[in-house]
């Protein structure tokens, strides 16, 4: 199973393309458009088996995979975090994408907020694997 993560910066519509090269059965990008609201007609063939979430319809979070695989969203909570998708793949394991945001708090910023959706799901991450951008650097510890 090829898995690949990686955050495109926006405008994903633009670069999915460069991504079928690889053939990955599952794609999780950061700071992507949300399909349904996409007026990209080959974006959206291209996204037939995805969760996606976000605030704002240029910039979320999508898991995208191969039809051939079952994807299902585990719907774990986040208690107001942003940004995690919680899914299972093929009843098999679950995958965990993650976008982390400062989310203006002073103690639990960027890797706190993982922190913190880790204290609210630990004991369901059974199978888990977790694929992100922490969006992590010394700079913004306190």
């Amino acid at each position: 199973m090829i898995i690949i993560i990686w955050n495109c910066n926006g405008a994903f519509r633009k670069k999915f393309k460069f991504l079928e090269q690889f053939d990955a059965d599952i794609t999780v990008i950061q700071e992507c458009e949300d399909p349904k609201r996409s007026n990209d007609t080959f974006y959206k063939e291209w996204t037939k088996n995805y969760i996606w979430i976000g605030d704002n319809k240029n910039r979320g979070l999508g898991i995208f995979c191969k039809e051939s695989v079952n994807l299902s969203d585990n719907n774990w909570e986040t208690n107001g975090l942003k940004y995690f998708i919680s899914a299972n793949i093929n009843d098999s394991f679950n995958i965990i994408g993650l976008w982390n945001h400062h989310a203006n708090s002073p103690t639990f910023g960027y890797i706190g907020q993982f922190w913190k959706y880790i204290q609210i799901n630990k004991l369901i991450m059974t199978k888990s694997m977790i694929v992100e951008d922490f969006n992590s650097n010394k700079i913004w510890d306190k």
